[in-house]
């Protein structure tokens, strides 16, 4: 939810709205000329002449609570809150019952974010009229801002029992309940906005989002097909919209939704980034590469357009390409450690080794909390065999930083297993699988720690799994082909001997 779905009062509208009421008293003759004079100058545009009059008949007549209403929201005009704030006060102490300066007052001190001020102005006004709605709606909006999310839910359940309950006051309380992650009052409080106003199409995609927190993507397509029918135009629903149809796995409606918001707003670089991670994540490498270089032809020069490029690139095998262009990034970026972070694999990928050792060692001295060029840089080490010590050192380093990454603890299991120290590689390996899930690399691994201790039915369960999962893995099926050979030959043997 967006966090400004809350209106602010504006502080000018406010004043201009405020209604003119007669004098309550008998004003001082001299106090009335000036008054009226800086009336006449207030509506020439003159300003400083009519502060000029107003400050002079206030001074004549301190208890006109009229001179001095007129001389503080002429203050708030030209930026003198704090002046504006003593009128409003004085008014306030001479007419406690007027509820007119106290709204002012918190009005100011919600735009200078002096928020408990403010809230004290409108707990003032309801304690002399319970049922001031501005009162009860303003203090909500501001609990709002503030985060007391509790006592903002409060006041405006109060609204409704007492069948003030308007569209806007569904509509805030189901962002309210969003934030405390209360999903299915959220909804209901969205739904019950649409009852009164079906056309309000701020509460139709809050519907869409929260059913999509739910993970109910068939209900958030509908709300934002609903908002489209109305608004046609409206970029961020056809962005939600396409992320909803992903994850439905309705890729081309997800593809049509892009392309739609593209040809709404060229050259859109969310749309670009997240039309690219579809392609890339359905291994449609060419499309997504095709996508990113049209638009950088067309004038595309975002950061995040060329290492998306980059990334598609590298995904699709071409790292000498992916190369290119991190480094035509790193020439605008030099002391980025995320492009050196990303170069130094495209370096790995493509056996460039020692530029890939140089780029993430410079990411980690630019930036020591990055945990992913640790581990990256270890478990190269770890693969040849190399700076062994160093090499689970740097591991344990990203587990400092990420300590339940399934990945890093791969590595660290694997950098035993190469030290032979199998038992740790066996613990390390089992929760790694655990954490991670299923993944041909840490099933490989695992195999391979199972047959150094003899698990052979085991390490057969294991590579087995990982062909499974990637069965273009020559050197897990030359394992497994030969494990069984060699199994099979000990059984050979065995029933011979026993044979004879």
């Amino acid at each position: 939810m967006s966090e400004g779905a809350i209106d602010r009062t504006n502080l000018l509208d406010a004043i201009k709205s405020e209604k003119v009421v007669p004098f309550k008293k008998t004003v001082h003759s001299e106090a009335l000329r000036h008054f009226t004079k800086g009336s006449l100058h207030d509506r020439a545009g003159d300003i400083t002449k009519a502060i000029e009059e107003y400050e002079k008949a206030a001074e004549l007549d301190k208890e006109a609570t009229h001179i001095r209403m007129r001389l503080g929201k002429t203050y708030v005009f030209i930026g003198r809150f704090e002046d504006a704030i003593v009128e409003f006060e004085a008014v306030k102490s001479l007419d406690p019952e007027d509820p007119r300066p106290r709204f002012l007052l918190a009005i100011i001190y919600t735009n200078l974010g002096r928020f408990d001020n403010a809230a004290s102005q409108y707990e003032e006004i309801l304690d002399s009229s319970s049922d001031n709605l501005l009162a009860l709606t303003s203090l909500a909006d501001l609990y709002v801002l503030q985060d007391k999310i509790e006592e903002a839910v409060s006041l405006y359940n109060t609204l409704i029992e007492k069948g003030n309950a308007s569209p806007q006051i569904y509509f805030n309380l189901g962002i309210i309940y969003s934030k405390l992650e209360r999903i299915d009052e959220a909804i209901a409080a969205e739904k019950k906005a649409l009852e009164i106003e079906p056309q309000y199409l701020e509460a139709q995609l809050a519907l869409g989002v929260l059913y999509e927190a739910k993970k109910d993507f068939e209900s958030a397509v509908k709300a934002y097909e609903k908002v489209l029918e109305v608004d046609p135009l409206n970029i961020r629903v056809y962005h939600n919209l396409g992320r909803a149809y992903y994850k439905l796995d309705r890729i081309e409606d997800a593809v049509h939704q892009y392309e739609l918001l593209l040809k709404l707003k060229p050259g859109d670089v969310a749309a670009l980034l997240e039309l690219t991670h579809i392609y890339v994540s359905k291994e449609r490498f060419k499309e997504a590469i095709e996508l990113l270089e049209t638009a950088i032809d067309e004038g595309a020069d975002h950061r995040e357009i060329l290492m998306s490029l980059g990334f598609a690139l590298g995904r699709d095998k071409k790292f000498d390409d992916a190369i290119k262009i991190y480094k035509e990034v790193l020439k605008r970026e030099p002391n980025n450690p995320h492009i050196r972070f990303y170069l130094g694999a495209a370096y790995e990928r493509a056996g460039q080794r020692e530029s890939a050792v140089t780029e993430f060692r410079k990411a980690i001295e630019l930036d020591s909390g990055m945990a992913n060029a640790y581990n990256y840089l270890g478990y190269m080490y770890i693969e040849r065999g190399e700076n062994l010590n160093e090499s689970i050192e740097l591991v344990k380093k990203a587990l400092e930083m990420e300590p339940e990454n399934g990945a890093f603890i791969d590595s660290l299991g694997w950098g035993y297993f190469k030290k032979g120290m199998v038992d740790e590689a066996i613990n390390e390996l089992e929760r790694a699988a655990e954490i991670y899930g299923e993944d041909p690399v840490i099933q490989d691994h695992l195999g391979d720690v199972y047959e150094k201790k003899e698990l052979h039915e085991k390490a057969i369960a294991q590579w087995t799994k990982s062909l499974k999962l990637d069965p273009t893995q020559k050197k897990v099926s030359n394992k497994l082909e030969r494990l069984k050979k060699d199994i099979k030959t000990e059984r050979q043997k065995a029933n011979a001997k026993a044979e004879n």
